[in-house]
C-alpha cells in the first residue's frame, strides 16, 4: 500500500510539473498587420497590445509583427483565417470582398461601449466565426464627428469645387464619394499611393489624415482637401485555433486587453489626428476647401454607398441586411 501511496505521489508530482512546464513555456503569436511601422496605430495600438500581452503574461506570450510587406493587405484574409497566422488587425475595406457585414458600422457613429451594450461587438464577432477568427476589439481612429478621412492632391480645385475628371486613390470605402464628388477611383493600397502620385499616374488620394506627414505625401500632392469626412474602424483578431491552444488566464488577459484598448485607443487616435493635422499644415500644405453643398451631398452618398456595397454583397449580402435591420433596432443607423 505505502508502495502505491509513493508511486501516486510520485505521478502527481511528474504531472504538476510537467503542466508548470507547459504553462510557463513561452509562445509566440504572429500578428499580420495590414499596416506598415509608418502608420501611428502600428506603435499605438498594435505594438502596444503586444506589449502589453507580454507583461501581462510575464513573458509567457511574445507577439511578432508582420507587416504588409509579408502579405498585401488586400489579401491578408484567407492567410488569417486560414490560420497561417495567430493573429491580425486590420481595416474592413481590405476584406469586403470576403464579408460585408462588419462594412455598414462604418457609416455609424463611433461609441465602442455602446457597440458592446447593445450587442453590435457580439454581432460581428459571430460573423467572424464563420472564418475561424475570435474578435478581440473594434478600435474606432476618432470620437464621432471628428472626421478621419482627407483627400489629396497634386494639384488645386478647380473653381466648381469638387473633383470632377480627377483620379483618385481609394478603397470600396471611398468609391461613392469620389464618384459624388465627380472623381473615378484607382484601387491602392497606402503603400503605392506616394509614387504613383510622384509619377502622375493618379491625381490625388483619399486616406486617414493621421500618419500623413509619416507617408510623406505632402512632398506630392500640396493642397488638402477640407472638411475632413468618415470614420475609421480598426479590427484585432486571433485565430480560434490559436486562442484555444492557450491557457485559461492567458485566454482572459487577451480578451480583456483587447476590450480595454478600445476607448482609450480611440482618444489617443484622436490626440494623434490633432497633431498630425497641425504638422502637415507646417509642411507647407494648402488647404482647399470643397463646395459646401457638393461636400455634404458626398457626405451622404459616402454612408448610402457604404450601405449599398455591405448589402448588394453576392457572398453575404443577406446576412448583411440582417445586420443592416439589427442596428436600426438598436437606433444606431442614420
Amino acid at each position: 500500500m505505502k508502495r502505491l501511496i509513493l508511486a501516486a505521489l510520485a505521478s502527481a508530482v511528474l504531472a504538476s510539473a510537467a503542466f508548470t512546464g507547459s504553462a510557463a513555456a513561452q509562445t509566440e503569436l504572429r500578428l499580420l498587420n495590414a499596416f506598415d511601422s509608418r502608420y501611428p496605430p502600428t506603435k499605438f495600438l498594435v505594438e502596444k497590445y503586444a506589449d502589453t500581452i507580454k507583461a501581462k503574461t510575464n513573458g509567457k506570450v511574445s507577439v511578432r509583427i508582420n507587416g504588409p510587406e509579408v502579405v498585401n493587405a488586400f489579401q491578408q484574409m484567407q492567410p488569417a483565417s486560414s490560420g497561417a497566422f495567430d493573429m491580425w488587425f486590420t481595416v474592413q475595406p481590405y476584406h469586403v470582398g470576403t464579408t460585408s457585414v462588419s462594412f455598414g458600422i462604418y457609416a455609424i457613429d463611433p461609441d465602442p461601449v455602446k457597440f458592446r451594450e447593445t450587442g453590435v461587438f457580439d454581432y460581428l464577432a459571430k460573423e467572424y466565426d464563420r472564418f475561424n477568427l475570435k474578435l478581440l476589439a473594434i478600435i474606432p481612429g476618432q470620437s464621432a464627428g471628428v472626421g478621419a478621412y482627407q483627400v489629396m492632391l497634386r494639384e488645386a480645385l478647380g473653381p466648381d469645387g469638387d473633383l470632377k475628371g480627377r483620379r483618385l486613390r481609394g478603397n470600396p470605402l471611398f468609391l461613392a464619394l469620389i464618384q459624388s464628388l465627380g472623381g473615378s477611383m484607382v484601387n491602392l493600397q497606402i503603400g503605392e499611393v506616394y509614387s504613383s502620385m510622384q509619377k502622375g499616374t493618379i491625381d490625388g488620394a483619399t486616406g486617414p489624415v493621421v500618419g500623413a506627414t509619416d507617408l510623406k505625401w505632402h512632398e506630392v500632392a500640396k493642397y488638402a482637401v477640407r472638411p475632413t469626412f468618415g470614420y475609421i474602424y480598426q479590427f484585432l483578431f486571433v485565430h480560434k485555433d490559436a486562442f484555444a491552444k492557450l491557457p485559461a488566464d492567458v485566454q482572459k488577459v487577451m480578451i480583456d486587453e483587447g476590450q480595454a484598448l478600445e476607448v482609450p485607443g480611440m482618444k489617443a487616435m484622436d490626440n494623434i489626428q490633432k497633431s498630425d493635422e497641425e504638422a502637415l499644415m507646417k509642411t507647407g500644405v494648402t488647404r482647399a476647401a470643397l463646395n459646401p453643398q457638393k461636400f455634404a451631398a458626398a457626405v451622404k452618398a459616402f454612408n448610402d454607398g457604404i450601405w449599398e456595397t455591405s448589402l448588394n454583397s453576392k457572398a453575404t449580402g443577406d446576412r448583411a441586411k440582417e445586420f443592416e435591420a439589427f442596428v436600426k433596432s438598436k437606433g444606431l443607423k442614420k
